[in-house]
């Protein structure tokens, strides 16, 4: 990858990161990012309820 651009594209991977609803309490939820990593807890916004969720941390 050239050098130039290796600074943005890392910070755009992170921009972004799948997972799995791991515990929640309340209005805040802890999200596992994989088998060992998983994330503080989180002010957690549910757009909307039904199948498929998705939701956003604040």
């Amino acid at each position: 990858m050239n050098a130039d651009l290796s600074a943005p594209h890392h910070l755009l991977r992170n921009l972004i990161r799948p997972g799995t609803i791991a515990e929640v309490k309340g209005d805040k939820a802890r999200v596992r990012l994989g088998p060992t990593l998983a994330t503080e807890w989180l002010n957690w916004a549910t757009r909307r309820a039904s199948s498929t969720c998705t939701g956003s941390a604040n």
